[in-house]
């Protein structure tokens, strides 16, 4: 048995498809006008990404090779992007608001889990 559709390292493949696509998916459909105001997060969060990823040389490669791939596909998601963002339905304004509610979720989300987790600690 080879591991099923992501081969025999499913975490591996996971880490690459993620990176790759995630990347895409921000080139392919995030406004022009929404990238500056964006960016620190995007980058931040490209960093955040980095520090986990390099807890272990497996997924740090995985990481790094999404990096790579996402590069190799960035003419052909360039060009998608012209397509896809000459038809966007979607006003900016209500993107960045969507986009604002999205993060805030996250966040809080995230501070939930932290506490979680310190309140498991102290219970051990």
């Amino acid at each position: 048995d080879r591991g099923g559709i992501f081969g025999p390292d499913p975490i591996r493949a996971a880490t690459r498809l993620g990176t790759r696509n995630g990347l895409g998916l921000l080139v392919k459909n995030l406004p022009a006008p929404l990238v500056p105001e964006l960016l620190p997060f995007v980058l931040l969060g490209q960093v955040t990404r980095l520090a986990v990823t390099a807890r272990s040389p497996r997924t740090l490669r995985a990481h790094l090779a999404g990096v790579s791939e996402a590069w190799r596909l960035l003419p052909k998601m360039f060009a998608k992007r012209r397509e896809i963002q000459r038809h966007r339905r979607i006003p900016v304004r209500n993107l960045r608001r969507l986009l604002g509610e999205s993060s805030r979720a996250a966040a809080a989300s995230l501070l939930r889990r932290l506490r979680d987790r310190r309140a498991l600690r102290r219970a051990t």
